[in-house]
């Protein structure tokens, strides 16, 4: 058992009440999806080449090490990699929120993820 302070309580409940999040920890899904198999169909919300440029914000430099363990394990069992961004105009902006929560897939852009302090164990941080 993982014991949370009142703070950490209070972020993961707030996360839970979160009316645009499906299932917690996913946020627009109102496209076409493929509520059966969890799925979202067809090519253009897929990241090309599985490749997956990311940059992690300033306010998780602490939790770095369980950060880079989840990219780790990813690669260890799919063929999604997650890669630094360099000049991508689309990526992952990896950072601090309220509870554990991200897009399904590839919007155009900066697409927040959000590793609030209760999200921060290896084995939440498989995006």
């Amino acid at each position: 058992v993982i014991q949370r302070s009142p703070q950490q309580q209070e972020e993961a409940r707030s996360a839970m009440q979160n009316p645009d999040l499906y299932d917690v920890d996913m946020a627009g899904i109102d496209g076409p999806f493929d509520s059966e198999r969890n799925a979202i169909v067809g090519n253009l919300f897929r990241w090309p080449n599985a490749r997956v440029p990311y940059v992690i914000d300033s306010s998780l430099s602490k939790a770095q090490n369980v950060i880079n363990q989840g990219f780790k394990d990813y690669h260890k069992n799919t063929c999604v990699r997650f890669v630094p961004r360099s000049n991508d105009q689309n990526y992952i902006k990896i950072f601090s929120g309220q509870g554990c929560y991200c897009y399904v897939g590839k919007i155009n852009g900066e697409q927040a993820v959000s590793l609030g302090n209760v999200c921060l164990y290896a084995g939440t941080v498989v995006l």
